[in-house]
């Protein structure tokens, strides 16, 4: 596919994620960016299904190379946009189901060429968000399906987790914990359906053990004393399983809400802890396979990832200690780090980009 409609496509990705920004500025008590009165209570779903399933689609058809792969990221994206502008009737949630089916095809079929443990748990995580994306047209609420949604954010990076350190090899005690971790997320996403409470103390076992497998089979945690683009890759992603890791222990001891600071803490200590810290990590990887572009390193690319995280430590404790000017501005923060990130890559690929020239 030529670059310029992946571009097109990013940028969609992109506009979905400011969407998002904006309904979580208005439901953390700020103004009304962008319209978010209008899908303010969509923040959850526009950041995972629209900005990361328009990415993470759009990574996956990059790898398989064939014309239908980019019905995904195209479905998702324009789906999602339509879920948002149109009072959030069904033809948009029907589009972003369609397109998270396809990616489910592209998974299916990169297993199909790669036949191993990454690419068959991918699958998995991709079968996540379909179910999810149907039970959202049948009625089921947010909260209900929240962790379907971190299962295919989670699966997903596991898969990539185990892909990117397959010179790692396995031992007997990083394969029970892989398959106990899975295991767990697998029947806590389902028991929240049915008991919510029960399906969040489950989960946050999941998660400890998913960080406890992490930090003996992820490369990260041998690369993060390196120096240059291994060095900061590797931080990044430890960033991010120590908030896995305070994710599970916050599921455990306070999982019951499903609404309120607690939950808020439980929600974005993963949404926003781990799955932003891996995105700043592994942007530098992704973007050069989408765009075909070789970015440099630089070492301000620590100043977001660092910012990213005094914020949501400031905003998890504001939650939790219930100070609210404390979570509130914290958010702000989150929120203005998120895009400085993206305009910091932005400048990395226009400056690789003039150096091809």
């Amino acid at each position: 596919m030529l670059r310029l409609p992946k571009i097109m496509l990013l940028v969609m990705g992109v506009g979905l994620l400011l969407h998002g920004l904006a309904a979580g500025v208005l439901r953390a008590g700020g103004p009304a960016l962008m319209g978010a009165g209008q899908f303010a209570q969509w923040h959850g779903p526009i950041m995972v299904c629209g900005f990361l399933g328009v990415v993470i689609s759009l990574e996956r058809a990059t790898a398989l190379k064939v014309w239908f792969g980019w019905a995904a990221p195209l479905l998702t994206g324009v789906g999602m946009g339509l879920f948002i502008t149109t009072d959030n009737g069904p033809t948009g949630a029907l589009m972003v189901l369609a397109g998270s089916l396809f990616h489910s095809v592209n998974q299916g079929l990169v297993l199909a060429r790669q036949p191993n443990t990454a690419n068959a748990i991918m699958l998995l995580g991709a079968l996540f968000w379909v179910t999810a994306n149907l039970l959202l047209l049948t009625g089921y609420t947010t909260p209900q399906l929240v962790l379907l949604w971190m299962n295919f954010l989670l699966f997903t990076i596991i898969g990539e987790r185990i892909e990117l350190s397959r010179v790692l090899v396995p031992n007997t005690l990083t394969q029970v914990l892989l398959l106990s971790a899975l295991l767990q997320l697998l029947v806590a996403s389902a028991m929240a359906l049915w008991d919510y409470s029960m399906g969040f103390h489950i989960y946050g076992v999941g998660l400890l053990l998913a960080a406890i497998w992490a930090w003996q089979r992820d490369l990260a945690f041998r690369n993060y004393r390196l120096p240059g683009l291994s060095g900061y890759v590797a931080k990044a992603l430890v960033c991010g399983w120590a908030w896995c890791l305070l994710a599970g222990i916050l599921m455990l001891v306070f999982a019951g809400p499903s609404a309120g600071p607690v939950y808020d803490a439980l929600l974005h200590a993963i949404f926003v802890g781990f799955i932003f810290s891996m995105i700043f990590g592994h942007a530098p990887i992704i973007f050069p396979g989408i765009l075909g572009i070789n970015i440099p390193y630089r070492p301000i690319l620590y100043l977001p990832l660092g910012a990213l995280q005094l914020f949501m430590l400031l905003r998890i404790g504001g939650d939790i200690l219930a100070i609210g000017w404390l979570k509130y501005w914290a958010s702000m923060g989150t929120t203005v780090i998120i895009p400085l990130f993206l305009l910091s890559m932005l400048s990395l690929i226009i400056s690789a980009a003039s150096v091809k020239k």
